[in-house]
């Protein structure tokens, strides 16, 4: 089975995707990995806090990779505060988060628990 991600789950129901991260090196494996799977997903290093999209560029903002816990409040809330910015009126602001505390202990319990939440894998 080919690795999957949520960004290319997108294309798969046929968002036109655009994924950023600030981290130059993430950027590229992102790339590597889209083409050596064939995806068109495009991948750009941007800053979240200071999106270079026109206003009403989207209809769906999706933060994903669990990012809650890498944030603080005041960059998170700038960065929402782009993503509304960036979508279209009626647009979706989409995030992902996952109580790993939680999770963690039922995986130990649960070894299948990670095809439950979409494939990820919780434990090495």
């Amino acid at each position: 089975m080919a690795w999957e991600s949520p960004t290319f789950a997108l294309e798969n129901l046929g968002f036109e995707v655009i994924g950023i991260d600030v981290q130059e090196e993430l950027v590229e494996k992102a790339k590597e990995i889209a083409k050596e799977l064939g995806y068109k997903a495009e991948f750009r290093v941007m800053d979240a806090k200071k999106p270079d999209f026109p206003d009403g560029s989207f209809d769906l903002v999706a933060l994903l990779g669990n990012p809650l816990p890498h944030l603080s409040v005041y960059d998170f809330d700038k960065i929402v505060q782009e993503a509304f910015r960036v979508l279209k009126p009626n647009g979706v602001l989409f995030l992902e988060y996952a109580d790993w505390a939680k999770l963690l202990p039922l995986e130990r319990k649960r070894p299948n628990l990670g095809s439950v939440l979409g494939g990820y894998n919780i434990l090495p």
